[in-house]
């Protein structure tokens, strides 16, 4: 069978294992063609459903493919929590923010999570080769988002964005990595970035600035206008 048409029905079996299936009497185990599905240990879905998050791995040809599932467009209107509560809700708040950018956004998180739990590598562990990534919608953007991050080939089919969250979470480790090998483990991240930025305002004169047009930025608005 064709490779990625191979990839592109392990990419809809995520659709039908484990919980929200959309097909009956699939379990987390066994096969599906050549691929064996790779068991899951214990707690490793633990806060999957709440974040309407789900990823299965399979050994195919000597080869680990991680599928991640794509956007479950159910939402019950019985009440205003349970419409909140609803997967599609869900996969907006936690997953479709990932396309948006949003590197932090819960569904990101877990698909490292569940790559290194996999691989039992490092997201960071640059082309390693260790895992080919895939999905539909939604989860082809976290296929890309972890693909782009480990250097790893991902096959997204009708995917969402994936670039600039993943940009974002590399600087974010590039700043992590930086604050550690200076000896500042002691602050955060974000204290250093507005240390970073309130230092620099201390040297700047407030009147004169150069607006470039990104106002979330104070740092960037701290530039002295050119003389």
């Amino acid at each position: 069978m064709n490779r990625e048409v191979f990839f592109s029905l392990l990419a809809l079996d995520s659709y039908n294992r484990g919980y929200g299936a959309n097909v009956d009497g699939l379990w987390e185990t066994g096969r599906i063609g050549a691929a064996k599905i790779r068991p899951f240990r214990p707690d490793e879905q633990s806060g999957w459903q709440d974040a309407g998050f789900y990823a299965i791995a399979y050994e195919w040809n000597g080869e680990t493919v991680i599928s991640y599932r794509g956007s479950n467009f159910e939402i019950v209107f019985d009440t205003i929590d349970a419409a909140l509560d609803s997967p599609l809700v869900k996969d907006i708040w936690n997953g479709w923010t990932v396309g948006a950018g949003f590197n932090q956004a819960s569904q990101a998180g877990l698909a490292i999570a569940f790559y290194e739990d996999v691989t039992k590598k490092s997201v960071f562990d640059f082309g390693n080769g260790a895992a080919t990534l895939t999905g539909h919608s939604l989860g082809g953007g976290l296929a890309g988002f972890v693909g782009a991050l480990s250097y790893n080939n991902a096959v997204g089919f009708n995917h969402m964005p994936y670039g600039l969250a993943a940009k974002s979470q590399a600087l974010f480790e590039a700043t992590r990595r930086a604050v550690s090998a200076l000896g500042l483990d002691h602050y955060t991240v974000a204290q250093v970035v507005e240390g970073i930025e309130g230092r620099f305002r201390d040297f700047v004169e407030p009147t004169r600035t150069t607006d470039i047009g990104a106002k979330s930025c104070p740092l960037l608005h701290s530039i002295p206008a050119p003389r």
